[in-house]
């Protein structure tokens, strides 16, 4: 019966079925919190985050955002973390910068 199911694509109906349950309940992105940037630009964190805006809940892959925040330059490592009923909350970890940069009026 479950392979039957599976063959019919009744579990991607569910799925697609609850997080529409979850969007009507308020329970989708409305808002994006990223903590933990001093040296990069966080406009650069947010473009990425914003194809997750206005998503239900339930169909945020924290993972694979967590994977594409990983390839911008300044970032180390990236925590995303869902916070019901409405937030989604990054916090970044920049790479330690290893050269120094001479400018006229100071040391970059």
């Amino acid at each position: 019966a479950f392979v039957i199911a599976s063959l019919a694509g009744l579990p991607a109906l569910a799925q697609a079925q609850v997080a529409q349950i979850a969007a009507d309940a308020g329970f989708e992105v409305r808002q994006v919190r990223v903590t933990g940037t001093k040296r990069m630009d966080e406009q650069l964190v947010y473009a990425r985050v914003l194809a997750e805006r206005n998503r239900a809940m339930p169909e945020v892959d924290a993972q694979a955002l967590r994977k594409e925040l990983r390839t911008l330059p300044w970032v180390e490592d990236a925590r995303v973390s869902i916070q019901l009923p409405h937030t989604l909350a990054i916090d970044i970890v920049e790479r330690t910068p290893h050269a120094v940069l001479e400018k006229p009026d100071r040391l970059v």
